[in-house]
């Protein structure tokens, strides 16, 4: 692998019942010589980053001001 870039998107998207609900759109590139087997297990190393695990599980998010 020579090269690894990804590129997410914000977008908002109306479901069933007029709800609005936010989707990010995540496109990965690798870039180099790779099977396919190779390209699988790299997706799914990727989908266990903590990050993603955590925005998949729908958290909620609390703001504080501190003084």
């Amino acid at each position: 692998m020579e090269k690894v870039s990804d590129k997410l998107k914000n977008s908002k998207e109306e479901e069933m019942g007029n709800t609005v609900v936010d989707v990010i759109t995540r496109d990965i590139t690798l870039t180099g010589k790779l099977d396919d087997t190779q390209r699988d297990r790299l997706l799914e190393i990727a989908n266990k980053c903590p990050v993603h695990k955590t925005l998949e599980s729908h958290p909620r998010m609390l703001t504080r001001l501190n003084a």
